[in-house]
């Protein structure tokens, strides 16, 4: 059954009852096969513009103060680029290829800031911070 494009779908009315992401091709990506976290009280999530240069992977200019995970839906047609510092590269860093996501678990006492690239076009990614 295709579904109708659109920005805000209930996609129960189409018989799915999971939370779902939808790619800009039309092709839907399950979440409950992303590795998922509990998220409490106080989470955001949101859409990070990533570009040639290093952007912090957070909804707001700050990191979610208690963060204990956080995911990142690449539902674009862009490769991105994620590491643990600003210096990151194409070569050593962890590459999420289209259509996927992942989640990085943290101790919420001590904060780490994830940040990611594209070399190709400017890109948005889904981005939630849990608490």
């Amino acid at each position: 059954m295709a579904l109708p494009r659109a920005d805000n779908v209930d996609l129960n009315q189409y018989g799915y009852n999971s939370l779902r992401a939808i790619k800009e091709d039309g092709t839907i990506i399950n979440m409950a096969d992303i590795q998922g976290s509990r998220i409490r009280s106080g989470s955001i999530m949101g859409r990070v513009t990533l570009t040639a240069s290093a952007t912090a992977l957070r909804i707001n200019s700050a990191d979610l103060t208690y963060r204990n995970a956080l995911t990142v839906i690449n539902d674009s047609s862009t490769i991105v680029f994620i590491d643990f510092n600003s210096a990151v590269n194409t070569s050593t860093s962890f590459l999420l290829n289209t259509g996927t996501g992942t989640t990085f678990y943290f101790d919420p006492n001590d904060p780490v800031t994830l940040w990611a690239l594209t070399t190709e076009n400017e890109t948005n990614v889904g981005v939630w911070e849990m608490r």
